[in-house]
């Protein structure tokens, strides 16, 4: 395979790489793969027994640091939100029934 530039990595090349959120730095888990399903690929990441997906569109800023092993992911906004402050049971309760 040909060398690619630290904005583009293989998809088999990352598992056990650090994931980072590149506008906070902070660190967000350990890729597990890479799920091509769909119109873009999705990260799979494990935070601490948590499974957590990052979508990746054509858009995101990625940078890749092949020598730490790291991922640096430019998050859309809310999506760690999603996995770190799910629902409470009082939400769905309160969500209407929509016979389906």
């Amino acid at each position: 395979l040909e060398d690619l530039d630290d904005k583009h990595f293989y998809f088999h090349e990352v598992a056990g790489w650090k994931v980072y959120d590149s506008t906070t730095s902070s660190l967000v888990g350990e890729a597990v793969m890479v799920l091509d399903h769909g119109p873009y690929p999705l990260l799979q990441v494990d935070r601490e027994g948590l499974e957590c997906l990052i979508p990746l569109p054509a858009h995101v800023s990625i940078r890749v640091d092949r020598k730490a092993g790291a991922l640096y992911v430019a998050l859309p906004v809310g999506v760690m939100e999603i996995y770190l402050n799910p629902g409470t049971q009082e939400d769905e309760e309160g969500e209407e029934d929509l016979g389906y």
